[in-house]
């Protein structure tokens, strides 16, 4: 590689990524196979990145108090970071960042097609470029979003999948309202077309216990995810992760007084990934545990 040739680095491939970063994260949704999306956890001491351009935005989370510094696009800053501080490096951009002692951050890959896909409501989405950001200040959201995935992922990595994806499609709404050069303008719609709704909610009947996830959904009626899962919400009152988790509490309630099945074998049986993924979800829409219920208490 010639001196002037800028190193490109992709964080969705581990080998690509071990060059910008040489530990491997402590979480990470690498094998969920979210499309064009991926949150990594880290928590290591001492580093400097090489040079490098990534193909894909970048999106940097501090979990807590760090100095550094950071070269975005040819300018160079010291960056002293504080739980919530973000830093955004666009795609194509030169990066190059260095820090001491322990660091303790996330970081959120995203491919330029997600962000495209997600303003095609919007108007000049092939338009949409991300600003390069230095980790000077607190954005809570962004933050908050990050750490709701952590938590997911920590909590039940096996059954999180549609709740993230929910995170994510929040996330990319987000940026493009508040850090692109343009600020598109959302289109106002008034929820699904009855057809629609009838054919989604047909297909959310017959394969709510299945592993499915909101692009499929979206890509069933030809939609952005964000206007699928915006325009669903307008018309059924909740989120498509919501909603199927209310069929499957709706399902286990009836298993679980109908049947003698033991609890793991009820969550199977209503599509959750485990007995404590059943516990964690009937327990926010019902209040009680799975056991209590079947027991009238």
């Amino acid at each position: 590689m010639k001196a002037t040739q800028i190193l490109e680095a992709s964080h969705f491939d581990s080998e690509s990524r071990e060059i910008i970063l040489p530990e491997y994260p402590l979480i990470s949704t690498q094998n969920l196979n979210l499309e064009q999306v991926k949150f990594d956890y880290y928590d290591f001491g001492d580093c400097e990145t090489p040079k490098h351009c990534n193909i894909h935005h970048i999106i940097s989370i501090a979990f807590a108090k760090a100095k550094g510094e950071r070269k975005l696009d040819g300018v160079l800053q010291t960056e002293h970071q504080v739980f919530g501080s973000i830093a955004i490096s666009p795609t194509n951009v030169e990066h190059w960042c260095a820090w001491k002692k322990t660091a303790e951050f996330g970081v959120i890959s995203i491919h330029p097609d997600f962000l495209a896909n997600t303003a095609y409501e919007f108007v000049n989405p092939d338009k949409v470029e991300l600003i390069p950001t230095f980790a000077h200040q607190t954005d809570y959201f962004i933050s908050g979003i990050a750490a709701a995935i952590k938590h997911e992922l920590t909590t039940d990595i096996s059954g999180c999948k549609l709740q993230l994806e929910n995170l994510f499609n929040q996330l990319a709404v987000y940026l493009l309202g508040k850090y692109t050069t343009s600020k598109p303008q959302i289109k106002e719609y008034n929820g699904l077309a009855p057809f629609k709704l009838k054919q989604i909610l047909d297909l959310i009947g017959d394969s709510f216990t299945e592993e499915v996830s909101t692009s499929q959904l979206a890509n069933y009626l030809h939609m952005s995810q964000f206007h699928f899962t915006r325009e669903f919400k307008k018309s059924v009152g909740v989120t498509p992760y919501h909603y199927i988790m209310q069929q499957r509490v709706k399902m286990a309630k009836r298993v679980l007084k109908q049947q003698d099945a033991s609890i793991a074998e009820v969550a199977v049986e209503c599509g959750f990934s485990n007995q404590s993924h059943l516990g964690r979800v009937f327990k926010q829409h019902t209040g009680t545990t799975p056991r209590k219920f079947r027991d009238g208490n």
